[in-house]
């Protein structure tokens, strides 16, 4: 059995908002999120999720709430390479949407 685990941990910097992927729970049973942080640092705005909440795995990409959550055949350090290989381009498009 796998330990569950529950970390954050900083990518970059970019348009000036740091941000920073969280990962929570066991290989299959899971979310992970990339994240900025505003203000004080303890409002945090997800930018994109993948979950296993509802019986099965998601993306949610949080800057484009009109377009349903399509599923996806991914583990959590599988979500977590994706989101770390391809987060610059998440963060590229919540700007873009969010202005």
């Amino acid at each position: 059995m796998t330990r569950p685990v529950d970390y954050d941990w900083a990518l970059d910097e970019y348009r000036g908002r740091m941000y920073y992927i969280h990962a929570y729970g066991e290989q299959d049973d899971f979310s992970v999120s990339v994240y900025f942080a505003s203000g004080d640092g303890d409002d945090k705005t997800e930018i994109v999720r993948v979950d296993t909440a509802h019986g099965t795995t998601h993306f949610h990409k949080l800057y484009r709430r009109d377009e349903p959550a399509p599923e996806v055949d991914w583990g959590l350090w599988e979500t977590v390479t994706k989101f770390t290989e391809n987060w610059r381009e998440y963060a590229r498009r919540y700007e873009q949407r969010s202005g």
